[in-house]
């Protein structure tokens, strides 16, 4: 059975959260105009949506749901 580390974790949920962020940022920035709110709106969005992200990992980590066995 494979399972996945924190640590791999961690990564993933960075690298998808910031190419969520960025994509936020641009969509306020286009639809407002505004810089200010736009970084308002990345740091609040990257700091929930990292943590939202980690925990939704780990609770799939924890369903075997999907998993085929190695042959190792």
């Amino acid at each position: 059975m494979s399972r996945e580390t924190r640590a791999r974790s961690v990564v993933k949920a960075i690298g998808h959260r910031m190419l969520m962020t960025l994509t936020g940022f641009l969509i306020v920035y286009f639809t407002t105009g505004s810089i200010s709110v736009s970084v308002l709106f990345l740091l609040i969005h990257s700091a929930v949506g990292i943590v939202i992200y980690f925990l939704w990992e780990r609770v799939w980590a924890k369903i075997r749901w999907g998993i085929i066995k190695s042959l190792e």
